[in-house]
């Protein structure tokens, strides 16, 4: 039978159980955002990763992580008591639930350990062996924690696919040259594990009052129609991952509207639409420093787009 990503560690890595801890709580903070690690320190209060609030008045749910590669023994059914019993009587936080993650799918005398132990206990405790993690990793959330496998030289990882940021970029050295108050320069880079093919974006912004920029060269209009506000353009060619695309400029002068929003939507082959947006104030502008983009939406009704 295959090995799953975690269990091929131990012979990519030189210390396999460092790494499966690593990539089990980057997968932890990929799913669950709000999640956090805990630095040891005079004891870590049975806590690799939790979610939830520690205190005397906080309630956690704590993640313990146990490298154990090959059937368990004595020795590792007792670290998993001692784990549990140590995140149960800690007075730091009150326990909700306890997760035990492992590498490996589980022999049947192992579960059957596990059930019957974990049922003599009053918190309620689950398990995310290596067929649960390798299931979290096809996530299109956890590119992360895929690419961090991806380095270490893990095979057969299945999931991921293209994934896009987009900047913006303050340009005012070029503009004024051309009596221009600012340039304002896209820019598309694939942020996730997989090549992007047939890349289109359709770009939306607010009146600008001035003469449109040209995309481009490695763009094209998508469409026969040759509008520029919404402007659909197709990449020439293939995005890699780690790659990035300058897309167009936008020129502002003075009567161009300000806050000045610009919506973006975003397709490609292997992965779900996006739509992206940003909105740039007088004193962003002002300031320089480049814009991310966003899920929040600030374009306003249709009806006030300029048709450039």
């Amino acid at each position: 039978m295959a090995r799953n990503p975690f269990e091929q560690l131990q012979d990519l890595v030189v210390e396999p159980r460092q790494a499966f801890e690593d990539i089990t709580t980057i997968i932890l903070k990929c799913l669950y955002p709000n999640s956090r690690r805990v630095r040891v320190y005079r004891g870590d209060g049975g806590i690799d990763s939790f979610t939830g609030t520690l205190g005397k008045d906080g309630e956690a749910d704590v993640y313990q992580v146990k490298y154990f590669p090959t059937r368990w023994g004595d020795a590792q059914k007792q670290q998993i008591r001692e784990a549990y019993q140590t995140a149960r009587d800690c007075g730091d936080y009150q326990l909700g639930k306890w997760t035990l993650c492992v590498p490996t799918r589980l022999t049947k005398e192992d579960l059957g350990w596990f059930d019957e132990w974990r049922s003599g206990q009053d918190c309620s405790i689950e398990l995310m062996d290596g067929d649960d993690l390798t299931t979290h990793l096809a996530d299109d959330r956890c590119a992360k924690a895929r690419d961090e496998l991806r380095k270490w030289g893990v095979v057969g990882l299945a999931g991921g696919g293209p994934q896009f940021a987009v900047t913006a970029f303050i340009n005012r050295r070029d503009a004024q040259k051309t009596g221009l108050t600012v340039l304002v320069i896209l820019r598309l880079e694939n942020v996730g594990d997989r090549s992007a093919h047939a890349l289109n974006a359709t770009i939306h912004h607010a009146e600008t009052a001035c003469v449109a920029d040209r995309e481009n060269a490695d763009w094209q209009q998508a469409t026969s129609g040759g509008s520029l506000n919404p402007r659909m353009l197709r990449y020439r060619h293939t995005l890699n991952p780690g790659d990035h695309a300058v897309i167009m400029g936008i020129p502002l002068c003075e009567s161009s509207t300000l806050p000045f929003w610009i919506s973006m939507k975003i397709t490609a082959d292997d992965c779900r639409p996006s739509e992206l947006h940003c909105r740039l104030t007088a004193e962003q502008i002002a300031l320089g420093a480049p814009v991310p983009f966003g899920e929040k939406r600030f374009m306003p009704d249709q009806t006030h787009i300029a048709r450039s």
